[in-house]
């Protein structure tokens, strides 16, 4: 063909015109695929390298921000060190946006159609504690870039990751392929991609659970391995719970993450097809301890349906950057929380001595929260970003996240409300499996507002129910707590003796919480104020948060010293002393209180019917646990 043949005119054009629509769609259907390497996850550090499909021009690659469950921008941006771009084998200068710190900014070269991106994700133990010497859990939110110009639900994606020697994995992501270190997963949509943690360690254990589901244990020892026979059978029965409570499940396989380590914070985490949950080390062995797996599993297990499947429309934002709106926790996470204890229950996870230790502890508080003068509950909803992040400190008086444990008291009036107004033909698990139910059998998100909420509850059971969750939501000071308890058949109470979950739970956090009776929680190491109750003897005497208690009356401070001081005053007339150290500064505070020590539990109304009762009964054929059966092996 010569030089001025048309012929050979009109194929260079097509090329210069068919190549940029070759090079988008290539983008389009390419996968991405990222690359992890996690051999020096003992330095707290993994290195990351992404291929990710590109055309000429603009790009913005953007790290995760706000991701799902966290409710938050809590994208630990600050672990990223070492970041590089590069396309046909040049390195790209990058930018980051000057409004939006957390995407980055290139200019793609004409005849690319992939950039490589590489960078260094450091856990620095503020944002982010997911990395030990043994155990380690790698969220893939971590170690992504997202192209601004693709959902993640519509780009396809595979991760390969390299373990530490001699380590083992659990995901809920498939492994296609195992080469020594080196782990090949299933393509994916990259939104399934970040939603499937990795726990990696030295020791493990999976232990199979039925109908699809397992436990991946990774722990700091062997021994702390040693799950107990009866643990196992409850874990199982909460898989047939979960499965008579909703009717349907909407995932393909389900794996629970357990990591056990002193190492690690204590952690639970949703995700679609698996959990990230963390306890201490021995928590599976150590009959005090045991406990505290409480609602852990159930809690975790419910949110594949009501936070990942269903979810709040201001939640169901379908990228990373847009900012999430969480007026409706109290629903996401308050209903998860009444469902985790209902589950924990059932399944026998938690027995009644338990269940009623634990939540006591959540119960007493609302009525006494200073914060509830002047802040609703959905504003704590509203505000979550910014209180997830609050100190501790002053929580009593600015209130925090108490859509949790507070949620759990209006879903059992609203349970509660249902049984009634059937005439105990019907209850809340009516509605679960309407609103959550569905064919099943996959992952999908399909979001909901407050109108259809209330559309669903009025199919079940026909009432007010607009009215009912708006004078919920909107009440300041509440009888709720006490009206829910007692519809139920059932009051708090103050003993002198803390029940025994009630000192392991003081364990786990690292406090003496004496809330119920001086009005402040104290951190056990150090004796430092990290909360005062409004209006509670303390706060009247004048005890602030951020002091530290130095001795009580007269003697150094200690544990033992100062319930025995409780005890003395019920029979002294003078008020107990306190020595507070200020900011260098020493203060002596009196406090006019003569109670003794108080804890509060719940206990039966007599008289009057047990309908928790009737909740919390297993729906499914098994063994009642009792009291004997506690770590039995």
């Amino acid at each position: 063909m010569q030089a001025n043949d048309p012929r050979r005119t009109f194929s260079y054009v097509a090329r210069m015109l068919l190549t940029p629509i070759a090079l988008a769609l290539a983008a389009a259907t390419a996968p991405m695929s990222i690359d992890v390497d996690a051999r020096d996850i003992g330095r707290r550090v993994v290195h990351t390298r992404l291929v990710i499909p590109a055309s000429p021009g603009k790009l913005t690659l953007s790290y995760p921000k706000w991701i799902p469950g966290a409710h938050r921008p809590s994208g630990p941006l600050n672990g990223v060190i070492n970041l590089h771009v590069a396309a046909g084998g040049k390195e790209l200068a990058w930018q980051r946006d000057p409004v939006e710190m957390y995407a980055f900014h290139v200019e793609v070269p004409a005849g690319a159609s992939v950039v490589e991106a590489s960078f260094d994700f450091v856990a620095d133990g503020e944002s982010y504690a997911g990395f030990s010497d043994r155990t380690a859990v790698l969220e893939p939110n971590t170690v992504v870039l997202v192209p601004g110009n693709a959902r993640p639900d519509d780009l396809r994606a595979r991760m390969r990751l390299t373990l530490p020697s001699g380590w083992d994995f659990g995901s809920g992501m498939k492994a296609t392929k195992r080469t020594g270190d080196l782990v090949e997963f299933e393509e994916l949509s990259l939104t399934m991609v970040i939603d499937s943690p990795v726990a990696m360690g030295r020791y493990s254990r999976r232990v199979a659970l039925g109908e699809g589901h397992s436990i991946f244990l990774v722990a700091d020892s062997p021994g702390a391995l040693e799950v107990p026979a009866d643990t196992v059978t409850q874990w199982k029965q909460l898989v047939a719970e979960t499965g008579a409570m909703f009717g349907s499940r909407h995932y393909r396989h389900y794996e629970f993450l357990l990591t056990l380590s002193d190492t690690l914070r204590p952690s639970g985490l949703e995700h679609h097809e698996s959990s990230r949950n963390g306890l201490p080390e021995r928590a599976l062995i150590d009959d005090d301890k045991r406990p505290l797996l409480g609602d852990l599993l159930p809690h975790e297990l419910a949110h594949s349906w009501n936070g990942k499947f269903r979810r709040p429309a201001g939640l169901a934002t379908g990228d990373y950057l847009t900012p999430m709106k969480d007026e409706l926790l109290w629903v996401y996470e308050g209903l998860t929380t009444y469902l985790g204890w209902v589950l924990a229950a059932r399944s026998g996870i938690q027995i009644e001595e338990e269940w009623a230790g634990e939540q006591a502890m959540y119960f007493a508080s609302f009525g006494r929260s200073g914060g509830r003068s002047w802040r609703s509950l959905e504003d704590t909803a509203v505000a979550a970003p910014a209180l997830y992040e609050a100190a501790r400190a002053w929580s009593d008086a600015r209130r925090s996240v108490d859509f949790y444990e507070e949620g759990t008291v209006l879903w059992l009036a609203a349970d509660l409300k249902i049984r009634e107004l059937s005439q105990g033909k019907k209850s809340l698990d009516d509605f679960l499996r309407a609103f959550f139910g569905g064919p099943g059998g996959k992952a999908e998100v399909k979001p909901y507002t407050f109108d259809e909420l209330v559309s669903a509850l009025n199919a079940v059971a026909p009432y007010d129910w607009r009215g009912f969750w708006r004078r919920a939501l909107e009440a300041k000071n509440s009888s709720a707590v006490d009206d829910a308890l007692a519809a139920a058949g059932w009051r708090i109470e103050l003993v002198e003796e803390a029940p025994g979950i009630f000192r392991g739970w003081e364990g786990l956090r690292k406090r003496r919480d004496l809330s119920s009776s001086l009005g402040f929680k104290l951190g056990a190491e150090d004796g430092s104020v990290v909360d005062v109750t409004v209006g509670s003897p303390a706060w009247k005497a004048g005890v602030t948060p951020g002091m530290k208690l130095v001795a009580v009356n007269g003697r150094r401070d200690s544990p033992e010293v100062l319930a025995a001081a409780l005890l003395a005053a019920r029979k002294d007339t003078a008020p107990i002393e306190l020595l507070l150290e200020n900011d260098g500064f020493f203060r002596t505070v009196q406090v006019d209180y003569h109670q003794g020590p108080r804890f509060p539990v719940l206990s039966r109304v007599p008289k009057k019917p047990d309908l928790l009762a009737k909740i919390l009964a297993p729906r499914t054929p098994h063994a009642k646990r009792t009291e004997k059966d506690k770590g039995k092996k």
